[in-house]
């Protein structure tokens, strides 16, 4: 008898059977979709998942880690972005509109005298950029990592779990790493514990509350077996909030085509890092240009109705 590791209820329903499709290893994973909160979830997770991660996966490619005239000028942006008066918003906007995950932390109220704790920061490209922004007081941490990772005599990603930290935060951030993680409730317990009062925590996960999951099934490609270990629902993570003793502050979905694009990829049996993938080579014949656009309109509008596969929940103390 199987059980969902959010809300314990039984596992009725048979299996999805799933791929490994990004690298078209092909193995296959049972995922089991809970009845009750419809989390979907990887059980008999691999005893050795760090041969699923390799150099190439996103995340683990080594930032330039050199502070130079341009990471100068890039961080200079970014602060702008955090610190500009909201009447400046509708101009800055148009000047820094490809600077999209500062416009989030902004959202969140970021400001260069918070500590901020970057989760699951794989060699520290976000983490770096947030520094470069002027918050000095900027860690990440991640598992696979080989070693931790320094700027000069400043700690940039530190190897190992949140577990290891004893500091406190203003800004926890799980960008697309808490999937990844399988003691789920335990592991936003912590992040609860490190949070300084008023505090907030950023989580950005695929969901199966989406068009691209009803469409496609084992073939959309965020469920990247077996890296993502739990996929949520909106209800799945709202239980989860609650039994961590966090509330939902704010949510809203930030998908983009990548969404319809590859797992239409997926479909057809080209992996993420075919060389025919549109990832890979934007110039490939699979999709015509009115395709690519079409996407596009499916993932704006899946957004604004809170169907996009990728949501953003932003939670505080309750």
């Amino acid at each position: 008898m199987k059980h969902c590791k959010i809300c314990c209820a039984e596992l009725t329903k048979p299996p999805l059977k799933v791929k490994e499709e990004m690298y078209g290893l092909g193995e296959v994973f049972e995922y089991w979709q809970c009845p009750v909160c419809e989390c979907l979830q990887l059980l008999d997770i691999p005893d050795n998942l760090s041969k699923y991660y390799p150099k190439e996966y996103h995340g683990y490619i080594p930032p330039a880690l050199k502070r130079t005239w341009k990471t100068m000028r890039r961080g200079l942006k970014r602060k702008i972005i955090l610190e500009h008066p909201n009447w400046l918003s509708p101009l800055i906007k148009v000047w820094l509109s490809s600077i999209p995950m500062f416009w989030i932390y902004r959202r969140l109220g970021m400001q260069t005298k918070h500590k901020v704790l970057d989760v699951g920061a794989g060699y520290g490209g976000n983490t770096l950029e947030i520094q470069s922004a002027g918050i000095e007081q900027a860690i990440g941490v991640d598992l696979f990592i080989e070693k931790d990772i320094w700027v000069g005599d400043k700690l940039l990603v530190k190897k190992g779990t949140i577990d290891d930290l004893q500091d406190s935060f203003d800004i926890i951030l799980f960008h697309h790493s808490l999937e990844h993680m399988p003691d789920q409730i335990n592991t936003l317990k912590k992040a609860r514990a490190l949070l300084l009062e008023g505090g907030k925590i950023l989580v950005r996960i695929p969901t199966v509350s989406s068009q691209a999951y009803l469409e496609y099934r084992e073939k959309w490609y965020q469920l990247d077996a077996p890296r993502h270990l739990f996929l949520h629902s909106h209800e799945s993570f709202h239980r989860l909030a609650d039994a961590t003793n966090l509330i939902i502050l704010d949510k809203w979905c930030d998908s983009s085509e990548l969404q319809f694009i590859t797992s239409e990829q997926y479909r057809r049996g080209i992996s993420s890092f075919d060389p025919k993938s549109y990832t890979l080579n934007k110039r490939t014949p699979i999709f015509t240009p009115q395709e690519i656009r079409k996407f596009k309109q499916k993932a704006n509008l899946a957004n604004q109705s809170l169907a996009g596969d990728q949501i953003c929940f932003v939670l505080g103390m309750a």
